[in-house]
């Protein structure tokens, strides 16, 4: 943010705040809802691109981020199985990284979660 005061000659000058010098080297800085973008994991590139298209359908959206209360309890019952155990993880790591985008005003939003749990439910994804 940059201030105008009185500079040490006296004259109205414009400074830059701390912030506004970390702001310009691109750290510290928060984007709106929605504006942020997610890195390459490692041929990750057309996940990412399904992935965006995903966070940013509006109803899919609000039930992530509104509706948690729909969702299947996080841990799973006793004696379910391996892949109803990573579907869980998946849909609440879907949902971690909805909430990064929509809600944490991060410029970067990490799917490392995600992209682990889809590795597991679909082996082929694995390279």
């Amino acid at each position: 943010m940059n201030s105008n005061h009185r500079g040490e000659d006296g004259d109205n000058s414009e400074t830059e705040s701390p912030d506004d010098k970390q702001n310009a080297n691109g750290r510290g800085q928060t984007a709106p809802p929605g504006h942020c973008g997610l890195p390459n994991l490692g041929n990750t590139c057309y996940l990412n691109s399904a992935l965006q298209a995903v966070l940013h359908t509006p109803a899919v959206a609000r039930y992530f981020i509104d509706c948690a209360a729909f969702l299947p309890p996080e841990n799973p019952p006793p004696g379910a199985s391996r892949t109803k155990q990573a579907q869980r993880r998946l849909i609440y790591s879907l949902r971690g990284v909805m909430r990064q985008v929509w809600c944490a005003g991060v410029r970067t939003a990490s799917p490392g979660d995600f992209v682990k749990d889809v590795m597991e439910l679909s082996p082929d994804f694995r390279g």
